[in-house]
């Protein structure tokens, strides 16, 4: 069997960033963040789970033409919320924490869908998502600007993430869920958890006409 010495297209965070983690890609096309940052040609995108140490949870964003995935540019932070800030109750909202895993981003029905894994939070759930819209940064970057959110699951499923079923044209999503039990039955059995059912997330709307997933 052949073995491939390819480098990482990604070997390193961000520069300067004193870091909390750096982990979970997330990729994606995105037509809309090619128009925002007016490439000529079509693009593919991704953001990493990550933190700043007693800074806050980042996702830090690149680009990288569709005909060469080698070749990526860091764009700055999609979302640069502080350190456990909250958009409300945090036992509605939950915090940011301080490191996200396995974030998301996805457009559906026409708003923007921000999901991720928390560490560090102050919340009872470790997932949270947003709805919110994109904009162009001066810089070249996109920002993500949250205007709502929730508990992305009540339970005890964890590091959700999603994908494009193109076939069914929906959004389904998966996640883990840890069993509840000791560290000695895990060590005996080897694995603690299993994937949970897939679901699918629509967008629905509340009385006031605030968005929310379900």
């Amino acid at each position: 069997m052949a073995t491939l010495c390819w480098e990482p297209v990604i070997a390193y965070p961000p520069s300067g960033w004193f870091i909390t983690g750096f982990r979970d890609p997330f990729l994606f096309p995105s037509p809309e963040f090619d128009a925002l940052l007016k490439y000529q040609s079509p693009h593919y995108y991704v953001i990493f789970g990550a933190g700043i140490n007693q800074t806050g949870a980042r996702a830090p964003l690149y680009s990288a033409p569709q005909t060469n995935l080698t070749q990526w540019t860091f764009l700055g932070a999609l979302s640069e919320p502080a350190l456990n800030s909250s958009l409300g109750d945090i036992q509605q909202t939950g915090t940011y924490g301080q490191q996200w895993e396995v974030p998301n981003i996805f457009n559906l029905d026409d708003w923007w869908y921000v999901s991720s894994g928390v560490q560090g939070g102050v919340a009872t759930y470790r997932n949270f998502w947003n709805i919110g819209n994109v904009s162009a940064r001066t810089d070249g970057s996109v920002l993500y600007t949250p205007m709502a959110g929730g508990a992305a699951d009540w339970g005890n499923l964890y590091a959700i993430t999603s994908f494009n079923d193109t076939k069914n044209n929906r959004r389904v999503q998966i996640g883990w869920s840890y069993d509840d039990t000791s560290g000695f039955s895990d060590r005996q059995r080897g694995a603690n958890g299993v994937m949970a059912l897939p679901s699918s997330p629509v967008q629905s709307l509340h009385p006031e006409c605030q968005a929310s997933v379900v």
